[in-house]
């Protein structure tokens, strides 16, 4: 099957040649590599542009810069309008892949034709491409197993990070009017769009890395710290809720029952967020223990305890 790699960039000189290094030496090479610049205020188009032409990749490799800031999902799904191939792999400018990635993820799909939006696993690495270890990184396994992703397992924690996932061509194409304004994240709408029509998989195998900046194994307690920040947590939260109220009042064309699990989700999370907001620990309670359809995990109650009773705002 034809191949395309859709990269989103912005600001990203300082580690784009060694992403780029991670497509261009798969085992499985693209037939079409399309970079969108969104603006960029560094040097990254240039250093591009460099790249492709010391690789002599100019037949399939292209960079486009906008003319306008687009934002992060608009600019993805830009890049996916402008790539021709069976299947899109979507790339961040900052993470590296390993170099089987297209190559089984390609088998995956030509052997399940009914996946239309496939997720490899993803590790961690810091600033320096080295792995990330500690209490707050899920260490990563690898079965090889397929699972399928349902709107239950998205609503319950969305882990499913763009940077991993494998998109048909004709998928995106039936979708792409329906959800390119919608303002929200683009890997969530991708995903809950394909998980309502039963066609999203992961695939138990670790593919690529996220680059976490400035962070390592040594900050660990620093990033607990931001977890149990108050101000942080209202701020993550109210972001979610934005985009999954901006999604329900969508034409997102779901079924009614994912769109029904969508807006019990927000209310929940709603009403998540005026308990924290209040320091209130009764509301808090009642929340999680109302919870029948379990959306709140565990481990977020642990947490909303400790800010509603030591939580700051600074």
């Amino acid at each position: 099957m034809t191949v395309s790699v859709a990269v989103a960039l912005y600001n990203g000189e300082k580690y784009i040649e060694k992403q780029l290094d991670t497509v261009r030496l798969q085992t499985v090479k693209p037939d079409q590599v399309i970079l969108c610049d969104d603006c960029s205020k560094d040097n990254t188009v240039e250093v591009v542009r460099k790249y492709i032409e010391k690789y002599s990749l100019q037949d399939s490799w292209k960079v486009y810069k906008n003319e306008e800031n687009l934002g992060y999902a608009k600019n993805f799904y830009h890049a996916m309008e402008l790539c021709d191939s069976e299947l899109i792999y979507l790339c961040d400018q900052d993470d590296i892949w390993k170099n089987d990635k297209i190559e089984k993820m390609n088998a995956i799909m030509e052997n399940n034709l009914h996946i239309s939006l496939l997720m490899c696993k993803g590790g961690v690495i810091d600033a320096e491409g080295e792995d990330l270890h500690g209490l707050m990184i899920k260490k990563a396994k690898e079965t090889e197993q397929l699972s399928q992703i349902s709107v239950e397992n998205i609503m319950h924690v969305f882990d499913w990070t763009g940077m991993l996932m494998c998109v048909r061509k004709t998928f995106f194409a039936e979708r792409k009017d329906i959800i390119s304004n919608i303002k929200a994240p683009h890997d969530f709408v991708l995903a809950l769009s394909a998980a309502d029509k039963n066609c999203f998989y992961v695939y138990d195998y670790v593919g690529a890395y996220h680059r976490r900046h400035s962070n390592n194994a040594a900050n660990e307690e620093h990033r607990i710290s931001k977890l149990l920040n108050l101000k942080r947590k209202l701020r993550d939260i109210g972001s979610f809720n934005s985009y999954l109220s901006n999604i329900a009042e969508s034409d997102i064309q779901i079924g009614e029952k994912s769109m029904d699990m969508l807006k019990k989700r927000l209310l929940k999370s709603q009403q998540r967020e005026h308990a924290l907001q209040e320091k209130d620990l009764g509301k808090l309670l009642k929340v999680y223990f109302s919870d029948k359809e379990k959306m709140l995990r565990p481990i977020s109650f642990i947490c909303d305890i400790w800010l509603v009773l030591f939580g700051r705002m600074d």
